[in-house]
């Protein structure tokens, strides 16, 4: 298991995860959302954490107070365990091992929603398939089908997407999405509604998409 310091806390983290600061790489995808969470919540949720470079990176910049991950991948529970026992963060962190939002418990809520998914529908030579694959978008339906359930009034869902069909560092990337893949997902929950979307300003192939409630006043 390696090691690395972000603003104080020592994240850990092992293959198959990076901790790059340069895209792809967990350090970075952080820095992309550093780059458009501004306001602090008391709650934040990282959906599919890995090591959860992107929730205890905001955690360290006083963005949010506590944080709660989840992953389906048993190297990054084992990570994160790893993380909150070496950093005493005990009483600001808990952790779920779940599969998307499937094994998530019912009075589980939070302010806002971060999560960098599995980016491509399907299979491609290389994939790391446990990390990059969301096959035919299930993970994704699932999550805006169940959305409104986890998130407080006033909340928002900002998942970060990859509209790239080429190459990441030298190798082939496979098909991504359009804004447009996610649309009539979030139109078929009639409890919740799309805010906006947005490129990121960092990197051009990644882009926001903000969900909130649709009523936010019940």
């Amino acid at each position: 298991m390696e090691y690395v310091d972000i603003n104080g806390i020592s994240v850990a983290y092992t293959e198959p995860y990076s901790a790059s600061y340069k895209l792809p790489g967990g350090v970075a995808f952080a820095n992309l959302y550093c780059d458009v969470v501004t306001e602090k919540v008391n709650t934040l949720y990282e959906l599919c954490s890995g090591p959860g470079f992107i929730g205890f990176t905001l955690l360290s910049k006083g963005l949010c107070d506590k944080v709660i991950f989840s992953d389906i991948n048993p190297v990054a529970i084992e990570c994160l365990l790893k993380t909150i026992e070496i950093n005493d963060l005990g009483d600001k962190v808990k952790i779920f091992w779940s599969d998307g939002l499937k094994h998530i418990p019912y009075n589980i809520k939070s302010d806002l929603v971060v999560c960098n998914p599995p980016h491509h529908p399907e299979l491609y030579d290389g994939c790391r398939e446990l990390l990059q694959i969301d096959l035919n978008w299930e993970l994704h339906k699932n999550y805006y089908k169940n959305l409104h359930k986890i998130l407080n009034k006033n909340g928002h869902s900002l998942l970060l997407e990859n509209s790239s069909i080429g190459k990441a560092d030298g190798m082939y990337e496979g098909p991504g999405s359009k804004i447009s893949d996610f649309f009539k997902m979030i139109e078929q929950n009639l409890k919740i509604k799309l805010v906006n979307t947005f490129k990121s300003e960092l990197e051009s192939k990644y882009y926001f998409i903000d969900v909130t409630l649709e009523n936010n006043n019940e």
